[in-house]
């Protein structure tokens, strides 16, 4: 292709790798399946923290969600149990996808690809309101397809679901509070 964006747009594979690959599901949810409902989820957070008076770069936080998981289109999607069994070798996971994400964005102007790597590493590597907002979002969008597959029957999902609200109530924010009662 004599246009490199054009290899970027028709580049659709995390619309292949699927997630949870490791548990038996009644549906298989893809890494962009995910992204999609991480970005929404994170819009609606940033949309409710605007209501309630925060400052919140709202870009910022979309263009996160977005791109948290990009470099699973080259690693897949590797099972937490596994990636965090070992300080080193989740170290050296690291390592490489900071490598693949370059990869990731090949095709776009230099300017916005290099744009999206430091978004991806600033998420990756800090710990600002905008990158917690996608971290929960991530977690929320996990807690709905956990118990959508739950509703479904798949008694599989139980301890990724508590696994996952688990962590979530970590999250000291007034406003996440009312939204883990909900969904409890």
């Amino acid at each position: 292709m004599q246009n490199r964006i054009s290899q970027f747009i028709l580049n659709r594979r995390l619309a292949q790798i699927k997630r949870y690959h490791a548990t038996p599901l009644h549906q298989n949810e893809t890494v962009a399946e995910h992204s999609f409902y991480v970005a929404i989820i994170a819009r609606a957070l940033c949309g409710l923290l605007k209501d309630m008076g925060s400052k919140v770069n709202t870009l910022e936080v979309v263009d996160k969600a977005l791109i948290h998981d990009i470099e699973e289109m080259f690693s897949g999607d590797i099972i937490q149990p596994f990636k965090y069994a070992n300080p080193t070798l989740h170290k050296i996971i690291s390592e490489l996808n900071i490598k693949l994400v370059d990869k990731a964005f090949e095709g776009l102007p230099k300017e916005l690809a290099s744009h999206f790597k430091d978004l991806w590493i600033d998420y990756h590597k800090t710990a600002k309101l905008e990158d917690k907002i996608v971290k929960i979002a991530d977690r929320l969008s996990l807690v709905a397809y956990c118990l959508e597959q739950i509703k479904l029957g798949n008694t599989y999902m139980i301890e990724i679901l508590e696994n996952g609200l688990k962590l979530l109530r970590t999250y000291q924010f007034s406003w996440l509070k009312p939204i883990l009662t909900d969904i409890n």
